[in-house]
């Protein structure tokens, strides 16, 4: 069985205290190398992990929304 790996959505995040950003991370099939690009934070099942755990970006998205429903409301009320 061959699994076929789309090299585009391929990311490299780090789960450390002191992050080292400097390593080079890549993928090679057959003839072709493709260096992986580093992130800070990634999507994940409707949930947003960051390089630290802390969900910040997450609360900052529902605290965003609840913001945009607020305004809604005031504006029809």
């Amino acid at each position: 069985m061959v699994i076929k790996i789309n090299m585009s959505k391929c990311k490299v995040v780090s789960y450390e205290r002191n992050i080292d950003d400097s390593h080079i991370y890549n993928m090679s099939t057959g003839d072709q190398v493709v260096i992986l690009e580093h992130i800070d934070h990634f999507n994940d099942l409707g949930v947003l992990f960051d390089e630290k755990l802390t969900f910040r970006e997450r609360i900052q998205q529902k605290i965003k929304k609840a913001h945009s429903v607020l305004g809604t409301i005031k504006r029809n009320f």
